[in-house]
């Protein structure tokens, strides 16, 4: 509920063209010109037709992880363009992807662990 009430502040300030808006969830300065930036929009476009072909899976034939995995790379893309043509160094912008992709293999790890777990439990469950 208060990320719900943070995004809807968020949003009234910028309309209100406030240019810098506390956020409630990390405590820091977000700079509103960027979220509300081309680039941030064409992601959260990218976002959401992703999901919408997550969602009709049943009807598209289409596996839930390739439309996602299209989808990250074409946002990771744009936010490498941004990234660039904005004169941010590389050693920072290669430092941001390792730490993503680094947090994301351990979350899939955990997820693989996990999940070879339940399906062992389950087919001993069965056999037994």
């Amino acid at each position: 509920m208060n990320k719900i009430i943070s995004g809807l502040t968020i949003l009234i300030l910028a309309t209100m063209g406030n240019s810098l808006a506390y956020a409630a969830s990390g405590g820091e300065l977000i700079n509103l010109k960027m979220i509300l930036s081309g680039p941030a929009i064409f992601s959260l476009a990218t976002f959401v037709v992703a999901y919408f072909f997550v969602m009709t899976e049943e009807f598209s034939h289409l596996r839930k992880s390739k439309p996602v995995v299209v989808a990250s790379g074409v946002i990771w893309l744009v936010v490498a363009i941004t990234a660039t043509s904005n004169g941010v160094p590389y050693n920072d912008i290669n430092y941001t992807f390792r730490h993503v992709f680094l947090e994301f293999a351990e979350l899939f790890m955990f997820l693989l662990v996990a999940m070879t777990f339940i399906n062992t439990m389950t087919e001993m469950y069965l056999k037994s």
